[in-house]
Protein backbone atom coordinates (compact mmCIF):
# COMPACT_ATOMS: atom_id res chain seq x y z
CA UNK A 1 0.00 0.00 0.00
CA UNK A 2 1.44 3.37 -1.00
CA UNK A 3 1.03 6.48 1.08
CA UNK A 4 1.08 10.00 -0.22
CA UNK A 5 4.02 12.11 0.90
CA UNK A 6 4.85 15.75 0.20
CA UNK A 7 7.74 16.55 -2.09
CA UNK A 8 9.91 17.82 0.77
CA UNK A 9 10.18 14.31 2.26
CA UNK A 10 10.12 12.27 -0.92
CA UNK A 11 12.68 9.52 -1.49
CA UNK A 12 14.76 11.90 -3.56
CA UNK A 13 15.02 14.61 -0.87
CA UNK A 14 14.83 12.60 2.36
CA UNK A 15 18.55 11.95 2.75
CA UNK A 16 19.53 15.46 1.88
CA UNK A 17 17.00 17.00 4.26
CA UNK A 18 18.04 14.72 7.10
CA UNK A 19 21.69 15.60 6.57
CA UNK A 20 20.84 19.29 6.58
CA UNK A 21 18.78 18.79 9.71
CA UNK A 22 21.58 16.96 11.51
CA UNK A 23 24.40 19.33 10.58
CA UNK A 24 23.74 22.13 13.13
CA UNK A 25 23.46 19.66 16.00
CA UNK A 26 26.70 17.93 15.03
CA UNK A 27 28.56 21.24 14.82
CA UNK A 28 27.09 22.34 18.14
CA UNK A 29 28.29 19.14 19.80
CA UNK A 30 31.81 19.65 18.43
CA UNK A 31 31.81 23.25 19.65
CA UNK A 32 30.64 22.17 23.11
CA UNK A 33 33.31 19.47 23.28
CA UNK A 34 36.04 21.98 22.39
CA UNK A 35 34.82 24.43 25.02
CA UNK A 36 34.75 21.66 27.63
CA UNK A 37 38.27 20.63 26.59
CA UNK A 38 39.46 24.22 27.04
CA UNK A 39 37.95 24.38 30.52
CA UNK A 40 39.58 21.09 31.52
CA UNK A 41 42.97 22.29 30.26
CA UNK A 42 42.61 25.62 32.06
CA UNK A 43 42.35 27.69 28.86
CA UNK A 44 39.22 29.61 29.85
CA UNK A 45 41.10 32.93 29.93
CA UNK A 46 43.85 32.24 27.38
CA UNK A 47 43.50 33.22 23.71
CA UNK A 48 43.91 30.19 21.48
CA UNK A 49 45.18 32.28 18.59
CA UNK A 50 44.79 30.72 15.19
CA UNK A 51 42.33 28.04 16.33
CA UNK A 52 38.64 27.58 15.64
CA UNK A 53 37.98 27.76 19.37
CA UNK A 54 39.24 31.35 19.54
CA UNK A 55 36.94 32.39 16.70
CA UNK A 56 33.85 30.75 18.19
CA UNK A 57 34.29 31.69 21.84
CA UNK A 58 33.03 35.08 23.01
CA UNK A 59 36.08 36.91 24.37
CA UNK A 60 39.28 35.47 25.77
CA UNK A 61 41.29 38.66 26.06
CA UNK A 62 40.43 42.34 25.86
CA UNK A 63 43.01 45.06 25.40
CA UNK A 64 42.61 48.02 27.76
CA UNK A 65 44.81 51.03 27.02
CA UNK A 66 44.92 53.88 29.52
CA UNK A 67 45.74 57.40 28.31
CA UNK A 68 47.89 56.62 25.27
CA UNK A 69 48.07 60.30 24.36
CA UNK A 70 50.62 62.71 22.88
CA UNK A 71 51.52 64.47 26.12
CA UNK A 72 52.81 61.17 27.53
CA UNK A 73 54.29 59.33 24.53
CA UNK A 74 55.07 61.85 21.78
CA UNK A 75 58.37 63.81 21.77
CA UNK A 76 57.68 67.33 22.89
CA UNK A 77 54.78 66.32 25.16
CA UNK A 78 54.51 67.97 28.55
CA UNK A 79 54.99 64.64 30.40
CA UNK A 80 57.32 62.95 27.90
CA UNK A 81 60.05 60.80 29.45
CA UNK A 82 63.05 58.96 28.05
CA UNK A 83 61.37 55.55 28.46
CA UNK A 84 58.25 56.62 26.57
CA UNK A 85 59.66 55.71 23.14
CA UNK A 86 60.27 52.03 23.96
CA UNK A 87 56.98 51.87 25.81
CA UNK A 88 55.12 53.27 22.79
CA UNK A 89 56.73 50.65 20.51
CA UNK A 90 55.42 47.87 22.75
CA UNK A 91 51.96 49.47 22.81
CA UNK A 92 52.00 49.49 19.00
CA UNK A 93 52.87 45.79 19.05
CA UNK A 94 49.88 45.10 21.30
CA UNK A 95 47.57 47.00 18.98
CA UNK A 96 48.95 45.16 15.97
CA UNK A 97 48.29 41.87 17.77
CA UNK A 98 44.75 43.02 18.62
CA UNK A 99 44.10 44.05 15.02
CA UNK A 100 45.28 40.74 13.56
CA UNK A 101 43.49 38.52 16.11
CA UNK A 102 40.35 40.69 16.32
CA UNK A 103 40.79 41.33 20.04
CA UNK A 104 38.29 43.90 21.41
CA UNK A 105 39.86 47.15 22.62
CA UNK A 106 38.67 49.53 25.33
CA UNK A 107 40.49 52.87 25.32
CA UNK A 108 40.37 55.81 27.69
CA UNK A 109 41.28 59.40 26.82
CA UNK A 110 41.95 61.94 29.57
CA UNK A 111 40.68 65.44 28.77
CA UNK A 112 41.14 68.14 31.39
CA UNK A 113 40.00 71.74 31.48
CA UNK A 114 42.49 74.56 31.72
CA UNK A 115 43.87 75.14 35.22
CA UNK A 116 42.30 71.86 36.33
CA UNK A 117 44.67 69.66 38.40
CA UNK A 118 44.96 66.19 36.97
CA UNK A 119 47.03 64.39 39.59
CA UNK A 120 49.47 62.65 37.24
CA UNK A 121 52.04 65.44 36.97
CA UNK A 122 52.79 68.92 38.26
CA UNK A 123 52.77 70.47 34.77
CA UNK A 124 49.59 70.97 32.70
CA UNK A 125 48.81 68.02 30.44
CA UNK A 126 45.99 66.66 28.24
CA UNK A 127 44.28 70.05 28.12
CA UNK A 128 41.09 69.90 26.13
CA UNK A 129 41.49 71.32 22.64
CA UNK A 130 45.29 71.02 22.51
CA UNK A 131 47.45 68.67 20.48
CA UNK A 132 48.74 66.98 23.63
CA UNK A 133 45.37 65.48 24.47
CA UNK A 134 45.10 63.74 21.09
CA UNK A 135 45.32 59.96 21.04
CA UNK A 136 48.28 58.29 19.33
CA UNK A 137 47.40 57.65 15.72
CA UNK A 138 48.54 54.00 15.76
CA UNK A 139 46.32 53.25 18.76
CA UNK A 140 43.13 54.08 16.86
CA UNK A 141 41.35 51.16 15.19
CA UNK A 142 39.60 51.53 11.82
CA UNK A 143 36.36 50.21 13.34
CA UNK A 144 35.73 52.28 16.48
CA UNK A 145 33.10 54.21 18.38
CA UNK A 146 33.75 57.24 20.60
CA UNK A 147 31.31 57.42 23.50
CA UNK A 148 32.54 60.81 24.63
CA UNK A 149 32.41 62.52 28.02
CA UNK A 150 28.72 61.99 28.76
CA UNK A 151 28.50 60.16 32.09
CA UNK A 152 25.42 58.12 31.23
CA UNK A 153 24.77 54.40 31.05
CA UNK A 154 23.40 54.35 27.49
CA UNK A 155 25.39 52.08 25.17
CA UNK A 156 25.00 51.01 21.54
CA UNK A 157 23.55 47.55 21.03
CA UNK A 158 26.13 44.79 20.47
CA UNK A 159 28.97 47.27 20.58
CA UNK A 160 31.79 44.77 19.99
CA UNK A 161 29.93 43.04 17.17
CA UNK A 162 29.73 46.32 15.27
CA UNK A 163 33.04 47.91 16.35
CA UNK A 164 36.39 46.61 17.51
CA UNK A 165 37.32 49.61 19.69
CA UNK A 166 35.31 51.60 22.24
CA UNK A 167 36.82 54.95 23.30
CA UNK A 168 35.77 56.69 26.52
CA UNK A 169 36.68 60.30 27.32
CA UNK A 170 36.96 61.16 31.00
CA UNK A 171 37.89 63.91 33.41
CA UNK A 172 39.24 61.59 36.10
CA UNK A 173 41.86 58.86 35.91
CA UNK A 174 39.56 56.12 37.26
CA UNK A 175 37.79 54.37 34.39
CA UNK A 176 35.02 53.12 36.67
CA UNK A 177 33.86 56.69 37.38
CA UNK A 178 32.59 56.70 33.78
CA UNK A 179 29.10 55.16 33.95
CA UNK A 180 29.08 53.87 30.37
CA UNK A 181 32.52 52.25 30.73
CA UNK A 182 31.52 50.56 33.96
CA UNK A 183 28.35 49.20 32.38
CA UNK A 184 30.22 47.89 29.34
CA UNK A 185 32.79 46.10 31.50
CA UNK A 186 30.14 44.67 33.84
CA UNK A 187 28.22 43.19 30.88
CA UNK A 188 31.28 41.34 29.54
CA UNK A 189 31.47 37.67 30.46
CA UNK A 190 34.58 35.89 31.67
CA UNK A 191 37.63 37.49 30.06
CA UNK A 192 41.19 38.55 30.78
CA UNK A 193 42.16 42.19 30.34
CA UNK A 194 45.59 43.17 29.02
CA UNK A 195 46.46 46.63 30.35
CA UNK A 196 48.89 49.13 28.82
CA UNK A 197 49.24 52.90 28.90
CA UNK A 198 50.42 55.71 31.17
CA UNK A 199 50.03 56.48 34.86
CA UNK A 200 50.84 53.37 36.91
CA UNK A 201 50.10 55.06 40.24
CA UNK A 202 46.67 56.35 39.17
CA UNK A 203 44.71 55.14 36.16
CA UNK A 204 46.42 51.78 35.64
CA UNK A 205 46.30 50.59 39.24
CA UNK A 206 42.70 51.81 39.59
CA UNK A 207 41.66 49.88 36.48
CA UNK A 208 43.58 46.72 37.46
CA UNK A 209 42.21 46.55 41.01
CA UNK A 210 38.71 47.42 39.84
CA UNK A 211 38.78 44.59 37.30
CA UNK A 212 40.10 42.11 39.85
CA UNK A 213 37.35 43.10 42.30
CA UNK A 214 34.82 42.32 39.57
CA UNK A 215 36.28 38.85 38.97
CA UNK A 216 38.22 39.46 35.74
CA UNK A 217 41.69 38.22 34.99
CA UNK A 218 44.24 41.00 34.53
CA UNK A 219 47.61 40.92 32.75
CA UNK A 220 49.83 43.98 33.04
CA UNK A 221 52.18 44.46 30.08
CA UNK A 222 55.18 45.53 32.14
CA UNK A 223 57.12 47.00 29.21
CA UNK A 224 54.04 48.77 27.78
CA UNK A 225 53.18 50.92 30.83
CA UNK A 226 54.79 54.29 31.47
CA UNK A 227 55.90 55.42 34.92
CA UNK A 228 55.49 59.16 35.41
CA UNK A 229 57.77 59.49 38.43
CA UNK A 230 55.06 59.27 41.06
CA UNK A 231 56.43 58.14 44.47
CA UNK A 232 53.41 55.88 44.91
CA UNK A 233 54.31 53.66 41.96
CA UNK A 234 56.05 51.01 44.09
CA UNK A 235 52.98 50.73 46.28
CA UNK A 236 50.80 50.49 43.16
CA UNK A 237 52.79 47.49 41.91
CA UNK A 238 52.50 45.84 45.33
CA UNK A 239 48.75 46.39 45.43
CA UNK A 240 48.31 44.88 41.98
CA UNK A 241 50.48 41.90 42.89
CA UNK A 242 48.47 41.34 46.08
CA UNK A 243 45.24 41.37 44.03
CA UNK A 244 46.52 38.67 41.68
CA UNK A 245 47.48 40.76 38.65
CA UNK A 246 49.85 38.87 36.34
CA UNK A 247 52.95 40.76 35.20
CA UNK A 248 54.22 39.75 31.75
CA UNK A 249 56.26 41.35 28.95
CA UNK A 250 54.66 42.11 25.62
CA UNK A 251 56.29 39.28 23.67
CA UNK A 252 54.85 36.75 26.13
CA UNK A 253 51.35 38.16 25.69
CA UNK A 254 51.20 38.33 21.91
CA UNK A 255 52.79 34.97 21.16
CA UNK A 256 50.25 32.41 19.86
CA UNK A 257 49.33 29.52 22.11
CA UNK A 258 50.37 26.20 20.52
CA UNK A 259 47.60 23.80 19.68
CA UNK A 260 47.52 20.54 21.57
CA UNK A 261 45.92 17.27 20.56
CA UNK A 262 44.53 14.76 23.03
CA UNK A 263 45.12 11.80 20.66
CA UNK A 264 47.81 11.22 18.08
CA UNK A 265 46.89 11.24 14.38
CA UNK A 266 46.47 7.87 12.66
CA UNK A 267 49.46 8.33 10.38
CA UNK A 268 51.68 9.08 13.38
CA UNK A 269 50.45 5.99 15.24
CA UNK A 270 51.19 3.81 12.19
CA UNK A 271 54.67 5.32 11.88
CA UNK A 272 55.41 4.61 15.55
CA UNK A 273 54.20 1.01 15.22
CA UNK A 274 56.26 0.49 12.06
CA UNK A 275 59.38 1.81 13.75
CA UNK A 276 58.80 -0.34 16.84
CA UNK A 277 58.38 -3.49 14.75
Amino acid sequence: MRYWAPACISSRNTGRNLRARRRPRRFEIRRRERLEWAEEKGHTDIPLCGTKLARRAKYYRILLDIETQHDFFAPGGSCYRAAASDCADNIYRLFRWARVNRVPVISTVLRLKRLEPGGLADVPYCIEGTEGEQKLLRTVMPSRVNLGLRNITDLPVNIFQRHQQAIFEKRHTDIFLHAAAERLISEIGSATFVICGAGVARGIVEAAIGLRNRGFGVILATDAVLDLGDPREDMAYRRMQAKGVVFAPTHKIIQPVPRTCSTLPRWLKEAIKARAS
